[in-house]
């Protein structure tokens, strides 16, 4: 599947008809469509090109790259890819880059600790969520599409170690729609205690993007898109400097498994018996596949509750853009 490539614009701050966004020394490149969609108001989604060098076939790549952006549009948002390229912070990707990246082996991930020397040294990699979270906020870009919220790894102690990325959430005022976390537990107690508002949205309860984990519960729900635009422009208004985090479920039509395994369970059922596993071995072999290592899923587990992610991110992002440019036309 092929398409055209959207010109890159670099803004300057002495055009008028450009977005006064690009901080003195970031060489911050926009696609025309993303520049466009900024400078009238309408709804843009950032989201993170790591998933293009996902844990998924070359050939697939592009497929799932395609499968993200078409999902944004359907949300009514324009969608914005975030990598580097040659020392640029690419917002909005060519079709020529995309299938670069796609196409490179073992491409850099460039997270936010990574993203000042990738930048001085001319480096080209995919974007973790921390550096996008970085290139969206100097873009003025409020929304971000990320495909899990986790630790960088697990170890004694109540919060275990911090990722750069779970970090950044203290950081940015970016609101981040995510289908769930693969650490769950630490990354939600961290980040509440440190100002950041986490809130389900059509699910009670934060969703896990492993493959077995159960949702862990969230005091807050706001299933209302424009409640949620509300609660996300009166946190900035206090001046807190943090993101906004947003959780879905993945919806029926393209998760493979629930939420609770029991998809996964029923499959193994079926496998046992027609493999003759004696009854007092099936528990833990029940066990033993339901709960494998969050490193065993394959890449395709995490397409589509990333696509899901992704659509609704661009309805969440297009009703708040409508009440913003409401609110403006009364006053």
């Amino acid at each position: 599947m092929s398409r055209p490539s959207p010109p890159f614009v670099r803004p300057h701050a002495k055009d008028p008809h450009m977005p006064r966004i690009q901080p003195a020394g970031l060489p911050l490149h926009l696609t025309q469509e993303v520049t466009d969609a900024l400078n009238a108001g309408h709804p843009v989604v950032a989201l993170e090109s790591q998933a293009l060098a996902h844990n998924l076939p070359a050939s697939e790549r592009m497929d799932a790259a395609l499968r993200l952006e078409d999902a944004v549009r359907s949300g009514g948002a324009v969608p914005a890819m975030i990598a580097v390229e040659e020392g640029h912070l690419v917002v909005g990707m060519t079709q020529a880059l995309t299938e670069r990246l796609v196409s490179t082996p073992e491409i850099p991930r460039i997270s936010g600790k990574d993203l000042p020397l990738a930048l001085a040294q001319n480096g080209t990699g995919v974007t973790t969520l921390s550096a996008c979270l970085l290139a969206a906020e100097a873009a003025r870009i409020p929304f971000l599409v990320s495909a899990d919220i986790a630790t960088a790894h697990r170890r004694p102690g109540p919060e275990g170690e911090v990722s750069c990325d779970v970090l950044q959430l203290t950081r940015s005022r970016v609101a981040v729609v995510c289908p769930g976390t693969k650490s769950i537990s630490p990354s939600v107690r961290y980040l509440q205690r440190h100002g950041v508002p986490v809130f389900s949205h059509g699910f009670d309860g934060f969703p896990s993007s492993s493959c077995s984990s159960r949702p862990t519960p969230i005091p807050y729900r706001l299933d209302d898109a424009m409640l949620v635009g509300r609660a996300i422009e009166a946190h900035w208004a206090l001046g807190n400097r943090s993101c906004v985090l947003i959780t879905t479920p993945v919806v029926k039509r393209d998760s493979g498994a629930g939420s609770d395994g029991r998809s996964e369970a029923d499959d193994a059922l079926r496998f046992a018996a027609k493999n003759g596993i004696r009854i007092d071995a099936l528990t833990s072999y029940l066990v033993r596949l339901v709960q494998r290592p969050e490193e065993e899923c394959s890449g395709a587990d995490d397409v589509p509750a990333l696509v899901s992610a992704a659509e609704v991110g661009g309805r969440l992002a297009a009703t708040h853009a409508g009440n913003k440019q409401k609110s403006q036309t009364i006053e």
